[in-house]
This record gives structure tokens, sequence and C-alpha cells, in this order.
């Protein structure tokens, strides 16, 4: 590992010096790049919120990854040391390592790695993650919960990659609705006709405020075994850190699977967002609005749990 001081000039020098090194990653760089210039942009007529798809048969591994082998101790840890290619080398900040990640969903895109091999959990970890927005100050940093999208729940870790990913979520600083202040930080959620998946976004001001904060909206979350079902995402915004947390009820939509009639959709961080890669073209030509927002519903906490959420905040 290489350790130093982690700067946008270094990270972006360390993704090219990757690529120049690692065949397989530098390959999936280029198909995401031509991948991206045909991408097709989805407005949604009831909200103002904005997808993206595109095409990249590499990512088909991770939407067909089985989360109970890893959590059952059934396959390696690929993100462990020992475990990881030979071409790939990291950057060491604190207590992680910074990866380039060989199966981009943007470019860059970044997997920090803990370098204990610890479940995937938020609790105790999410200044860390803050910090990290400040490390990636041109990407947001994003957590898959280990029932709900992360390829290895078995090994902590935080992906980031570009910042236009997080478009979605600014407005909601302008027409959100407060429900929770606590010093010069809040808590706001975005109007219905904003967002087409709930979520509930923290607007730190200060590192202090966080631990508070971020329990108070963990605690009103429904009950679930690790933890509560949810993604996370976070980026630096002027002298604030803006972290969406986005409510999951169900891992998979019921469209999920390999057959004819179904889809390879298996939402996560970037999917709540507005980021939707596609393994195919069937994928590509069935995912519009419509199926988008049924798949969003499906997997996200009903509107009647969302209120009770934002109740138990504001209590």
């Amino acid at each position: 590992m290489t350790k130093m001081r982690i700067t946008p000039k270094l990270t972006t020098e360390f993704l090219n010096d990757q690529l120049q090194q690692w065949p397989v990653a530098d390959l999936n760089y280029i198909i995401l790049e031509k991948a991206l210039e045909e991408d097709e942009e989805i407005l949604f007529k009831n909200c103002f919120w904005v997808a993206d798809k595109f095409i990249v048969n590499y990512r088909k591994g991770s939407l067909t990854a089985d989360p109970k082998a890893a959590l059952a101790g059934l396959r390696p840890c690929f993100l462990c040391d020992g475990a990881r290619p030979v071409e790939q080398y990291g950057l060491e900040w604190e207590n992680y390592n910074i990866l380039v990640n060989p199966y981009p969903l943007s470019i860059p895109h970044f997997t920090i790695v803990h370098r204990e091999h610890i479940p995937q959990r938020i609790s105790g970890h999410i200044l860390e993650m803050v910090k990290m927005t400040r490390l990636f100050e041109e990407c947001c940093v994003f957590y898959n919960g280990p029932l709900c999208g992360a390829s290895a729940p078995d090994h902590l870790h935080f992906q980031a990659f570009d910042i236009y990913n997080f478009r979605n979520i600014y407005q909601t600083l302008t027409y959100g609705f407060q429900i929770c202040t606590y010093g010069k930080s809040s808590i706001l959620i975005p109007p219905s006709n904003m967002s087409a998946v709930p979520f509930i976004l923290i607007n730190l001001a200060k590192d202090a405020d966080l631990g508070i904060l971020f329990d108070k909206v963990i605690s009103a979350l429904p009950e679930a075994d690790p933890e509560p079902m949810m993604n996370i995402a976070a980026a630096k915004h002027k002298s604030h850190t803006l972290i969406a947390i986005f409510p999951r009820r169900k891992h998979r939509p019921d469209c999920y699977g390999q057959e004819q009639d179904q889809l390879l959709v298996s939402p996560a961080a970037a999917e709540m967002l507005g980021n939707f890669p596609c393994v195919s073209q069937k994928e590509f030509d069935h995912l519009d609005e419509e199926t988008i927002q049924r798949v969003y519903d499906e997997v996200c906490v009903t509107h009647e749990t969302f209120v009770k959420i934002i109740d138990r905040i504001g209590q």
C-alpha cells in the first residue's frame, strides 16, 4: 500500500496509473466511456427527478451477487488483501485502503475498503464517511447496506463516484421541509413533487452535530437484522456536508431475474440517486419512467411507513 496525503490530483494520477497497469479495469473504463456517450436521460413527469440509463455488461456479476453466500462465508472475500488482483494496489487513508473500482458506474469510481475484515455496518463509521467527502470533493460517497445492495456484505466498504450523480438531492436544500434542527445543522425531507424516492437529508454544518442527528434518523427506521435497511449517499457542499439516507424495505423488485419476462435490476445507492447501469439492451429498452418508478415503489418504504419515520424524527 502507498501512504500519502490524498488530493484530487493524486486520485486522478492514481486512477490513470491503475488503468495503465490493469488491462481489465482499463477495458471497462473504455466501455463505460462509450456507454455514457450513448446514455439516455429519463425525465420524470410527476416530479423533478432525473434518471440516466446506460449499458455496461460487466456489471452482471454485481447485479447477480448473492449476499447470503457472502454473509454465510461461502465465498472468499474479494475485498481482502490476499484475494484482490495482483494489478490492484491502493492508497492508505486512516483505517482504509482506497482502490480503483474495476467495474465502474462513473468516471472516476473508487472503493474505500476497511483494512480489517469486519462486517458491512454503518454504526460507528458514519463520521468516517463524512470525512471521505472531503477527500473526494468532486465525488459523492455512498454506502450500501448488507441487506440492500452491498455485493460484499461481509467486509466494510464505501464507494465514491462522480458528484454529478448527486444532482437530484441538491434541490431539497432549497425546497425541502425542515423537520428537525440541532445547532446549525438540520434534517430535511423533499416535497413529494421533487423526488421519485423517499429519503431523509441531513444538512450537516459541524461534525459534532452528526452523532445526534444520524442516531435520530437511524432509530426512526424500521428495525431489521443486522441493521435497518438503507442506502446512504453523502457529498461536500460548500462548508456543509449533505447526507441522504434512503430507507428500504426490500432488496430486489418483483421483476428481478434472468428469465425472458424478467429484468436484471437490483437497486442500490447508485439507483436510488438515479444512476441505472443496464447489463443488456433488454434492460435498457424496458427501463422507462413507469418501470423505474415501480421498482422504486417496491424496494423503498411505503408512504405510510415514511410518514411514521418522519414523525419519529420530529419528536
